[in-house]
């Protein structure tokens, strides 16, 4: 034997429930993915981007970055200690 149905208004109250809790939830997912970051690694996992052509630019670009740096970080150094 079944247990009865839930009155109207409880399945009513359940759904209203369900519906926020679903646009609660895609107003987060959607300002987490404005984040370029979040958006592309989302992306990576699901498998639909060019990961390893992006990967290997910002790999470049981070080398390039860290370079200058060191540069900079040498002069001001040199300036520093100049006897």
């Amino acid at each position: 034997m079944r247990a009865p149905d839930p009155p109207r208004s409880i399945r009513r109250s359940r759904l209203d429930e369900r519906e926020e809790w679903i646009k609660r939830n895609a107003a987060q997912a959607r300002r987490v993915l404005l984040d370029p970051v979040a958006c592309a690694e989302l992306l990576a996992l699901l498998g639909i981007d060019d990961s390893d052509q992006r990967r290997e630019r910002r790999l470049a670009e981070a080398r390039r970055d860290l370079a200058s740096m060191e540069l900079q970080w040498k002069l001001a150094e040199d300036e520093v200690w100049k006897p």
